[in-house]
């Protein structure tokens, strides 16, 4: 499972391979959420981060870290290049900058300086 927060937005990650993003409502408790969001990632989730512009990066048990336009295109997510890694943390540090942790120690700069390459409809 895997979690960010960006203001009033919730990420959440699930071994299924689904990510939620989830509205606070606006009175501002956590009582209820809306979903803003729903996709479908296709393996378990090692980790989510909120880019912001709508936008959220994931990685999964397979090595593969996808940038998604989750409110504008949440099905036509884009691959990013994890010089072959498999990324179990995300960060966001910056705006446009993702810098993204590997399992053999790692640390690449996920987004923002490295193009996005485009999505083969038959690796999902």
């Amino acid at each position: 499972y895997a979690i960010d927060t960006d203001n009033s937005l919730v990420a959440i990650g699930t071994r299924c391979g689904k990510i939620e993003v989830l509205k606070l409502s606006e009175d501002g408790t956590t009582e209820s959420f809306d979903t803003a969001a729903s996709m479908f990632h296709g393996e378990p989730i090692l980790s989510v981060c909120l880019e912001g512009d709508n936008q959220l990066v994931s990685s999964d048990t397979a090595g593969r870290c996808l940038l998604w336009q989750f409110i504008s295109n949440p099905n036509k997510p884009q691959i990013l290049e994890t010089d072959g890694g498999r990324i179990c943390s995300l960060l966001k540090i910056a705006d446009n900058t993702v810098v993204g942790l590997s399992d053999s120690g790692k640390l690449l700069f996920l987004f923002g300086r490295i193009k996005p390459i485009a999505l083969n409809p038959g690796s999902l």
